[in-house]
């Protein structure tokens, strides 16, 4: 069946008067980022990187926040309503920025410091690691002994009862483990979260600001990515895991926490959702993000005489390492026995409980039928307990101490996930789109290199039936579909020469970026 002839032919194409393109998707402008709301050291320490690194706002913040998480975490749950039990302060965050925003070095003003307190604690714990080696080649060196002891016992006919209580003595009083604490993961499959967390250190995080390895990874392809969504949505909750091995045995994850702070290209992502959309939607694993998709700050990122002649202020920095220390050295106390089982729980004011409440409210009536959020229901269904992480790790920082989170904070934490809620919502509408809506931006780009690389405005539909990448715009049917909508929004025509079909381009995309 041909394209239809009252939507796509047009029989003069010199004369033809072309309309403006029209948007391929919702495109929206994201709105700054409302840094007035992080409060004292945390807002003091991203004014600072900002100044420092020249990145956009967002980004700062989410390096911050990222490392906020993974400090808190390992402190303390918050329990906000009696609908639920307390849950972890562990953060979901993902930053979509092109090469050249700096994110590698924000994350470095942050990040470092989580390595170099590492660092000092494994030379703090030198002399119990030793020990610890020289307890367990005792200990092995025994229980082999009794083994062998056993062994020919049982060859000669003897009494085997006392040896085998020694060993059972023995294995109950196994050296206990030194646990180090080590944050950064460098592997992200499940097997490798799972023994970080289980053998290493009950605390750990998914820290990288080229996450193409992540959405690219053996994990996140073929039978493994199901697995591996379904860890990581548990490990934000909380819930524990059972990680079935083959030819060796299973072992469940408890009391145990993980941050993910990731930074990726949009076009890497725009990948892994066009294959694996319908599974990370529709697993929820996307929803529990706190996505930022700031506008760049490439081009106006100028230099003056001071800020080459003089050392960087680094005062809320340093102010903010200090806290830093101060959450890492709380985490260690709680989780040096290898386990996270003896949190503190942190609740809400009255105040604070009603500033929450009317959040939730607003954010499930954004999901009804022509609201904000009507296409981004899963997201919006979990941004009430993103705000209550966020107010937690706040309240943490804030320096006002017990157990009671305020409602200036709770406030501020709302506000914050509200402005990651709409980011998000601009990421599903323009960016992480199902194929049937990619294939039409991907057929125009295609068609817009080769226009330009050809000199013309015009190809023939043979041509691109046999020329085009991605393959799947090489099915007739494919292609059709996505001519029609490019179509409807004005950006190309069909034409008939003799026989042959032709596709003309609206000129005035070839003269300018008109968005997709």
């Amino acid at each position: 069946m041909g394209i239809p002839r009252n939507l796509l032919e047009i029989s003069n194409y010199e004369s033809y008067q072309w309309p403006e393109p029209l948007p391929l998707t919702s495109e929206s402008m994201s709105i700054p980022y409302p840094l007035d709301v992080l409060h004292g050291i945390i807002g003091e320490a991203v004014r600072e990187a900002v100044k420092i690194v020249g990145c956009p706002v967002a980004l700062a913040a989410n390096s911050a926040l990222s490392v906020l998480s993974v400090a808190g975490q390992g402190v303390a749950n918050i329990h906000y309503t009696n609908q639920k039990s307390a849950i972890p302060l562990s953060l979901n965050l993902l930053a979509l920025a092109d090469s050249g925003e700096r994110k590698t070095s924000a994350d470095s003003l942050f990040g470092d410091v989580l390595k170099a307190w590492g660092r000092s604690k494994e030379e703090e714990l030198t002399d119990q690691l030793k020990e610890r080696i020289a307890d367990i080649k005792s200990w092995n060196a025994e229980l082999n002994g009794v083994q062998r002891a056993i062994e020919k016992a049982a060859e000669k006919g003897e009494d085997t009862f006392p040896l085998k209580e020694k060993l059972k003595d023995l294995q109950r009083y196994e050296p206990t483990p030194v646990y180090v604490p080590s944050f950064v993961l460098d592997d992200f499959t499940q097997e490798v979260i799972g023994n970080k967390l289980t053998k290493k250190w009950p605390s750990a995080a998914l820290l990288s600001n080229e996450a193409g390895s992540f959405f690219g990874g053996h994990s996140m392809n073929g039978d493994s990515i199901t697995r591996t969504l379904a860890l990581l949505n548990k490990l934000w909750s909380g819930e524990e895991h059972t990680v079935d091995r083959r030819g060796g045995d299973s072992y469940t994850i408890r009391d145990v926490r993980l941050t993910v702070g990731l930074s990726v290209q949009p076009a890497v992502i725009e990948n892994f959702y066009a294959k694996n959309g319908v599974l990370a939607k529709g697993s929820g694993f996307l929803a529990r993000f706190l996505i930022a998709w700031p506008e760049t700050t490439q081009g106006y990122r100028q230099l003056t005489e001071a800020d080459i002649l003089e050392k960087p202020k680094k005062t809320g920095l340093n102010l903010f390492y200090a806290k830093l220390h101060e959450l890492l050295e709380r985490q260690y106390i709680n989780g040096h026995d290898g386990k996270l089982t003896n949190l503190q729980t942190l609740t809400l004011t009255k105040e604070a409980s009603k500033i929450w409440l009317a959040y939730y409210n607003d954010a499930e009536t954004s999901i009804r039928a022509g609201g904000d959020m009507e296409h981004n229901k899963e997201t919006a269904s979990k941004s009430a307990e993103n705000a209550a992480r966020l107010a937690g790790l706040l309240h943490l920082f804030s320096g006002e101490g017990g157990t009671l989170v305020s409602a200036e904070i709770m406030q501020s934490a709302c506000i914050l996930a509200g402005w990651y809620l709409y980011e998000s919502r601009r990421f599903f509408g323009e960016l992480a789109l199902p194929e049937n809506e990619l294939l039409p931006m991907k057929l125009e780009k295609w068609l817009i290199n080769y226009c330009k690389a050809n000199n013309t405005t015009k190809v023939s539909r043979s041509e691109v039936l046999q020329k085009i990448t991605p393959i799947a715009l090489r099915k007739a049917e494919a292609l059709k579909a996505a001519l029609i909508v490019l179509a409807q929004t004005h950006r190309v025509s069909i034409a008939m020469e003799g026989k042959v079909n032709i596709i003309n381009i609206n000129p005035k995309l070839l003269e300018a970026n008109h968005g997709a």
